[in-house]
């Protein structure tokens, strides 16, 4: 087990954001449901399931992309959900939304055009905010986050694929070394 999260580490993203969301959701949830909010802990609830279904597909069929991408969609679908129904409060998940789209799929633009759709939904419906400068703000402060998240996943990709290459690639002759020998 231990082995196949260290070679896939998509994987571990997956898992990580799986197991870290049960943790922190589940808890809103049971707060919503005691203090009668059982619209938004009935949502919680569903997206903590939801999100547990993908991680174990993502696992035993090991389609770690489509996984990622199924939890970009559910993640901002929820915290889109989540700041319509709760308001101002609501918003401070799509944070998490945006900063884990960047991450959770290898697909940096199906992110990104997925992370400013929903960010131009909520602009347009504007029910999760008081007035126009709390929307303005919200909208320059998650662009900028959405910029940072982008910038650094993609120059992580990049280190990844050249860090493989180098494991994997005599720098000398260009064939394949032992380890890849091995592995093929």
């Amino acid at each position: 087990m231990f082995n196949r999260v260290k070679a896939d580490f998509q994987l571990t993203i997956v898992l990580l954001y799986g197991f870290f969301s049960a943790a922190i959701i589940t808890p809103f949830a049971v707060y919503r449901f005691m203090s009668g909010k059982f619209n938004v802990g009935l949502l919680d609830t569903s997206l903590v399931v939801i999100i547990g279904c993908m991680v174990a597909y993502g696992w035993r069929y090991g389609k770690t992309e489509r996984t990622g991408k199924f939890l970009v969609v559910i993640g901002g679908i929820g915290a889109l959900m989540s700041s319509e129904m709760l308001g101002v409060v609501g918003v401070f998940w799509m944070y998490v939304a945006i900063v884990a789209n960047f991450f959770l799929t290898k697909n940096l633009r199906f992110a990104t055009i997925f992370t400013i759709s929903i960010l131009i939904l909520l602009a347009i419906t504007g029910k999760s905010f008081d007035n126009g400068p709390q929307m303005w703000s919200f909208l320059a402060t998650s662009s900028l986050i959405s910029l940072l998240s982008y910038i650094i996943a993609k120059q992580y990709r990049v280190q990844h694929e050249r860090l493989q290459y180098l494991a994997t690639v005599d720098p000398l002759t260009g064939a394949y070394n032992r380890r890849q020998m091995e592995q093929e």
